[in-house]
């Protein structure tokens, strides 16, 4: 089974695990491979051939927080209203 990339991928698992493996210099894995010598230094440090997540995090915004600006918002609209 194959694995699926996001557009962007330049490298398999594969490809991850080799860097992390070979003692070639950064250079010379970076042509190899077309990649920036920073990412072939950024995947030897890791110690997992996975990918980091990117992107947005989910909110860490909690049900009492959340309903504690709604009651603001509700208190601002209905005060904003009467003192006009």
């Amino acid at each position: 089974m194959g694995q699926i990339l996001h557009g962007c991928a330049r490298t398999t698992e594969a490809v991850r695990r080799t860097i992390q493996h070979r003692q070639e210099s950064l250079s010379v894995l970076a042509r190899r491979y077309g990649i920036n010598p920073k990412t072939v230094a950024k995947r030897r440090q890791r110690t997992t051939v996975q990918n980091a997540p990117m992107g947005a995090q989910a909110s860490s915004v909690n049900g009492a927080e959340q309903g504690g600006r709604s009651r603001l918002r509700r208190f601002s609209a209905t005060h904003a209203a009467s003192s006009r």
